[in-house]
């Protein structure tokens, strides 16, 4: 089997466990790697025997495990366990499966991503800031132009990036990318909701909630949510987590990359740079997440290398992958018949000219 999968539930003596590591690991703290191997050493090591490394390990879980990575726990070597194994999370076998939406047909509606400016907010920004309370987002334009480079598609930034413009394209695309602000409720997951550009919007208010997210649409293979907080929510028994991704998985989005904490606006373009380049080569999705995270590390330095500014991205669901890996043969095939052609049309005429020059 290419697949393993791990079905957990929390103990209450494992809960603290849970929340003290997801605490550490979002105020940036140095004390992880103890509390990453406990959780290793409670979760994964029982069955580590039976696990294969370089395999897909999927965890499905309805309580507070959803809101760790679970590709960051330590093994006994000191390692990450996405370092080992390609690390996805399964849905709620009640949510929709889109099993027709598995690899992207190449046309002019594959890739919709939007970034919002966020001009009329904090006018001093820091440096290096994450995606909430409505700063400024310098690194969000960059990160959607990064990405058109290799899917084709349109992008609306900043004025343009409205919950209007937003409503009337997002049916007709295959990849939906939004590199913006989020709220999330965990009290009232209904009140969770994504923000647009607000000032040139007259139509809309400029927060897509849960409730519309559910009533749109969609065709999408892959919803990313590039924002804060946006895999967070209120755990209902059954259900899982209720939030943002829930509700894209609920209207049958196959697949959403979602954060666990605050996004950093510096390191995230980075990282989604690469993951859709990977993606574009045809790697699985939980495979182009994992590759991303490490290309990242190859070059962080300093505290930017903390698990905070690299690791809250998750992928949940589908993760085969967006496109076929072989695309590129079919056009490979036909320059090299093409230049044989030219090739032997050129050595025959070559052939020919001695005797056309003695007649």
């Amino acid at each position: 089997s290419k697949e393993s999968i791990l079905v957990h539930r929390s103990k209450d003596n494992s809960r603290e466990a849970i929340d003290g590591f997801r605490r550490n690991l979002t105020a940036q703290g140095d004390s992880i790697d103890i509390l990453a191997k406990n959780l290793y050493a409670h979760l994964v090591k029982p069955v580590a025997s039976l696990l294969e490394s370089g395999k897909r390990l999927t965890f499905y879980s309805s309580d507070r495990l959803n809101y760790i990575p679970m590709g960051l726990l330590l093994d006994d070597d000191g390692a990450f366990l996405l370092t080992k194994y390609q690390i996805s999370y399964g849905v709620s076998p009640d949510l929709k499966y889109a099993e027709n939406r598995s690899l992207l047909t190449f046309s002019e509606n594959q890739f919709l991503g939007f970034a919002p400016d966020f001009k009329a907010s904090r006018a001093n920004s820091p440096v290096d800031i994450v995606r909430n309370e409505l700063n400024q987002l310098p690194g969000a334009k960059a990160e959607i132009e990064t990405i058109k480079q290799f899917f084709d598609g349109s992008t609306f930034i900043g004025e343009k990036a409205t919950e209007s413009n937003f409503i009337e394209k997002v049916s007709s695309f295959d990849i939906i990318h939004l590199a913006t602000h989020a709220i999330v409720d965990d009290a009232d997951p209904d009140r969770s909701r994504l923000i647009f550009n607000i000032s040139t919007d007259s139509t809309n208010d400029g927060y897509l909630h849960v409730a519309e997210i559910y009533d749109m649409d969609l065709k999408a293979k892959l919803v990313t949510l590039s924002a804060c907080n946006t895999g967070f929510g209120q755990i209902r028994k059954g259900e899982g987590v209720i939030s943002l991704s829930h509700a894209f998985a609920y209207n049958g989005v196959p697949a959403t990359l979602v954060s666990l904490w605050p996004a950093s606006d510096k390191s995230t373009p980075v990282i989604m740079k690469y993951f859709y380049e990977n993606l574009s080569k045809g790697q699985d999705k939980d495979v182009a997440l994992g590759n991303a995270q490490k290309s990242y590390l190859q070059t962080a330095k300093g505290k930017a290398r903390h698990p905070f500014y690299w690791g809250g991205f998750v992928l949940i669901g589908d993760e085969r992958p967006i496109v076929d890996g072989n695309s590129w043969r079919l056009p490979v095939v036909i320059a090299v018949l093409i230049l044989l052609t030219l090739l032997g049309v050129g050595f025959y005429r070559k052939r020919r000219l001695p005797s056309l020059s003695g007649s």
